[in-house]
């Protein structure tokens, strides 16, 4: 879905304003993005979102849009278990010595070992490759 086709009233749209991120939202579907809209809440002129695996409100910048977006599908359509998912986990990444963040994780069965990483950035940022 493109931001220009959401409501001029959505928060998303609202959020996702600046033109290099319009294209943003493509790789979801309405219903996904409906239900993240209603997981967003303006407080003192600035949008927070709650995160779905910390019951927490961040601010509600693109990238942390599409890492909600992430984690609902993530739910809902792949069927993992909240259980199994963390998000902005401390890791080790290969030989590194520091330690660096990932922002969803997802468990293997046992909780102790990692399955799958993400790196997500604002639709228009390219430097993820940088972290991992």
């Amino acid at each position: 879905m493109e931001v220009s086709t959401l409501p001029n009233d959505s928060k998303i749209q609202k959020i996702f304003s600046a033109q290099d991120v319009k294209h943003g939202l493509s790789l979801f579907n309405v219903d996904e993005i409906n239900a993240i809209e209603r997981l967003i809440i303006k407080r003192n002129g600035k949008y927070f979102i709650k995160c779905q695996i910390k019951d927490k409100y961040k601010v509600a910048k693109p990238e942390e849009v599409v890492r909600q977006l992430w984690i609902y599908r993530l739910l809902i359509e792949y069927g993992y278990p909240k259980e199994r998912i963390d998000v902005e986990k401390i890791i080790y990444f290969g030989s590194r010595i520091e330690p660096g963040a990932a922002d969803i994780v997802i468990y293997h069965e046992d909780l102790t070992h990692y399955y799958i990483l993400f790196e997500v950035k604002r639709p228009s940022r390219t430097a993820g490759l940088e972290q991992l």
